[in-house]
């Protein structure tokens, strides 16, 4: 099944799903900046989005989502959000 989330809600309710989850997360900045997790674990605050792998920890503030693109047709589900301005993450994980 695949998907695209653009309401504020709809993505906050979607990702806090995923609080204390493990994903791999595939981040890209604006100015070129890449970062790679595997089996992060997921945090999921009022504000925040968090992924945590030892001692490297990302957070992503939620009102900085601009949508989220959802495919679940696979053993292996990918979410794309893009973020203000061209910035996006990753996020994989078994789908069950």
């Amino acid at each position: 099944m695949q998907k695209k989330l653009f309401e504020q809600w709809e993505i906050e309710n979607f990702l806090e799903s995923f609080d204390l989850q493990k994903v791999d997360l595939y981040v890209s900045t604006t100015d070129g900046v890449d970062i790679h997790l595997s089996d992060a674990t997921v945090k999921y605050e009022d504000y925040f989005i968090k992924f945590k792998k030892n001692d490297c920890k990302i957070r992503v503030a939620l009102r900085q989502i601009e949508s989220l693109d959802v495919d679940e047709s696979t053993e292996f589900a990918k979410v794309k959000a893009k973020l203000n301005p061209a910035a996006f993450f990753i996020m994989r994980y078994k789908n069950l």
